[in-house]
């Protein structure tokens, strides 16, 4: 369970992001799926399929963010695994309405899905062959460039980027400032940060099935009077 503000204004604008632009243009993905009407929190139910097939998909982790009423853009992620039916149920504590969904499996691109109060359950959850998206870090000052550890790299759907509880996590699996995720084709945001440096994000990244693309983003110290050393653990 995380937990977080909304706004990636919020999360990264008062860091003083400087915004690195890629060349694809923004491809908007599938949305739409929801949690009905009521003012009571619904469970979130659902089912994890294989796109091509059609096949459940047992084990895929879907994680339900909601948002905490009353307390202003604060959001939890629940997690759970589908079962060998490839199906979900997640009940919101009291007071939190579901707004979106991740689900991974390995072998499949990350998919994200928004919900809504107005339309239907259970939610259907399409998993596709995705690509594969690495971002290596390497500090700004540093000859030769040399890669840096982060505390966080996470990607959104464009579309999507505004919504900081369907952001998905990058992992650092093999070390050396490579981070990795594989996710279902389109244009996603990217933000990283490291202790010491100025946040950096990199929008309209492409990402295409069976392909791997590969952006590296040089994370600048921050101001003298808020400094640290830059990638310092």
């Amino acid at each position: 369970m995380a937990t977080g503000r909304g706004g990636l204004g919020r999360r990264v604008g008062a860091l003083g992001v400087r915004l690195v632009l890629a060349a694809a243009p923004i491809v908007a993905g599938t949305s739409d799926a929801g949690i009905g009407e009521g003012a009571a929190p619904r469970s979130v139910t659902g089912v994890v399929r294989a796109a091509a097939s059609g096949a459940p998909l047992a084990g895929a982790r879907v994680e339900i963010a909601v948002r905490r009423r009353g307390r202003a853009g604060a959001f939890e992620r629940l997690g759970v695994a589908s079962d060998d039916d490839g199906r979900f149920n997640v009940t919101p504590p009291t007071g939190a309405s579901p707004i979106g969904l991740v689900a991974r499996l390995d072998g499949y691109g990350a998919a994200t899905r928004v919900l809504t109060k107005r339309s239907v359950v259970p939610v259907v959850v399409e998993l596709r062959r995705g690509g594969a998206l690495r971002v290596r870090l390497v500090a700004a000052e540093t000859s030769p460039r040399g890669a840096v550890a982060a505390e966080t790299v996470e990607c959104a759907r464009s579309d999507l980027a505004l919504e900081a509880p369907l952001w998905i996590p990058l992992t650092n699996a093999a070390g050396g400032g490579v981070h990795t995720t594989e996710l279902e084709p389109g244009a996603y945001a990217v933000v990283a940060r490291a202790p010491g440096c100025v946040a950096e994000v990199l929008l309209d990244v492409a990402i295409a099935a069976g392909t791997a693309v590969e952006r590296s983003l040089a994370l600048r110290p921050q101001p003298p009077a808020r400094k640290a050393r830059c990638g310092a653990e």
